[in-house]
């Protein structure tokens, strides 16, 4: 059978190409994504875990230190020497005891014994290896930090960080006791080393990696938006820096529980930037293996269906107006089947395109008939609607005549500016057909006067004036009235009552 070309061969194509690069597509996107956020989270949450670990390294490198210098301490408070020297003070001691090289062996830059009465038996101190006494300022610093010579029993120990002479000083205090580890406690010994570059370096060697040490009094400019969001509850705070870097920030508080000193750790994002190489990779490789299958699988499609369904579509629509014409049948699958029942639906719709042509002037004519019903129900409803607009409009601005010369208006309900035209026409209306001489406005009904409410009132009364009339406004309470002034509204411009009864009374009497 001759055949002639199908305009639209080509569209089944084109769809089956955007539907099947559009699956590919969503398949990549619904395996990339997903894996995209687990595996750059998992990224993130290791990298944050290995800054963790860092910043609990320098803390514990911190503690160690503290530790060292109570360890050094504890034999010189647990010595009877000691406690001998405390109760009576001699050169002795300090000549045979308390020399350069002890500061030097133990690297401390300040040593202190007291008494029970906080006394300064001998101190000493060193900096950048000049001695000297202990500055006037050391026994007001130790009033002030009670937890230095408080101790609830022998074998307590009071370590941590202090801020003396604007400088970090991690510092220890134990109480001396006899040899035995016994009291009366007889006073306290304090060691100290400054927090100097020397124990910052030998800090850096500790933990293998470099660090800075932070003051949380006076912290630099761009670190200051950062400290302010460590607390207590929350003292750590890790996050990027950008693409490149991770900083990690740990508070550390001083012998008080006051912040005294921020770790400040900044590493380069390796591990993340990995995470995203490897993702990187792992989205070529998906989409080049989607690329082959998808062409593959086009391929297949392309001579298996499609060329077969074009070619019975190209049949279609040349049989299209021709309703006793048939199209081919090859083969015995799918689209085989297909074409048999195209022949037999051609078949019935021969047989049923006459009856549908007489169906279809009959329902036309039906159409009509409704379309023309419906018009007029909606005219009739639109009557409806603007009889019951007046109704509503005359009831919510009604005017009462009261005596010849005299009108009634009660407002009720909230007034907006629709309603106060309304009430603004009607009044003016009712006073020039009845020729009245006075208009009485009650607002007992109205719940809330707003500014907007107070300038219509002071027109109404303008305009009523110009009638030849006066407006009284009666049903005014102190709450409505002071929400007159509070909007600036003159009310020496009207006469007002607080009920209506009132300014009934006052209008007869006029």
């Amino acid at each position: 059978m001759a055949s002639t070309p199908f305009i639209g061969t080509r569209s089944l194509r084109r769809q089956t190409t955007i539907v099947l690069v559009t699956s590919l597509l969503l398949l990549v996107i619904v395996l990339i994504f997903p894996l995209r956020i687990l595996l750059l989270q998992s990224f993130a949450e290791l990298e944050t875990n290995s800054m963790q670990t860092d910043l609990d390294r320098v803390v514990n490198a911190v503690q160690t230190e503290q530790n060292r210098i109570d360890t050094a301490l504890v034999s010189w408070s647990t010595w009877d020497d000691t406690y001998a020297f405390i109760e009576a003070p001699e050169a002795d001691y300090i000549s045979n005891n308390v020399g350069d090289d002890v500061f030097a062996s133990y690297k401390l830059n300040l040593m202190a014994f007291l008494d029970q009465q906080q006394a300064l038996i001998y101190g000493r101190m060193t900096d950048a290896g000049r001695f000297g006494d202990l500055p006037a300022e050391f026994l007001p610093f130790v009033q002030q930090v009670p937890q230095l010579t408080t101790f609830s029993d022998p074998t307590q120990r009071n370590l941590g960080i202090v801020r003396f002479q604007e400088r970090i000083v991690l510092i220890a205090a134990r109480p001396i006791i006899n040899s035995q580890g016994q009291g009366p406690i007889r006073g306290t010994v304090i060691f100290g080393r400054y927090l100097d570059q020397q124990l910052l370096d030998t800090l850096a060697a500790t933990t293998l990696f470099p660090f800075r040490l932070e003051d949380a009094v006076n912290p630099p400019s761009d670190l200051r938006s950062s400290m302010q969001q460590l607390s207590a509850a929350n003292p750590r705070l890790i996050s990027p820096i950008d693409e490149h870097a991770l900083r990690g920030l740990q508070q550390i508080n001083d012998l008080q529980a006051k912040p005294a000193l921020v770790v400040n750790i900044v590493r380069p994002r390796t591990i993340y930037n990995h995470g995203q190489q490897a993702l990187q990779v792992v989205l070529i490789l998906t989409a080049a293996v989607t690329a082959v299958g998808g062409l593959i699988l086009y391929v297949l499609l392309n001579r298996v269906v499609i060329s077969r369904v074009l070619k019975l579509s190209s049949e279609i629509k040349h049989v299209a107006n021709n309703l006793h014409e048939r199209v081919a049948v090859v083969g015995n699958d799918e689209v085989a089947g297909l074409a048999t029942s195209i022949n037999q639906t051609l078949a019935v719709l021969e047989q049923a395109q006459r009856a549908t042509n007489a169906a279809e002037t009959e329902r036309n004519q039906f159409q009509a008939n409704i379309l023309a019903s419906q018009a007029k129900q909606l005219a009739l409803q639109d009557q409806l609607i603007q009889a019951q607009d007046v109704v509503i409009a005359e009831q919510a601005t009604p005017l009462i005549p009261f005596r010849d010369d005299m009108l009634v208006m009660p407002l009720v309900g909230a007034i907006d500016q629709a309603r106060a035209s309304q009430i603004l026409r009607t009044l003016l209306q009712g006073i020039e057909q009845q020729r009245a001489r006075i208009a009485l406005v009650d607002i007992t009904g109205v719940a809330q006067i707003d500014g907007f409410t107070a300038e219509m009132l002071l027109k109404a009364a303008n305009a009523v004036r110009l009638l030849g009339a006066q407006l009284v406004l009666t049903g005014l309470s102190p709450e409505i009235a002071q929400s007159l002034v509070a909007f600036g509204q003159q009310l020496d411009q009207l006469t007002t009552f607080s009920t209506l009864q009132a300014g009934i009374a006052w209008s007869i009497r006029r």
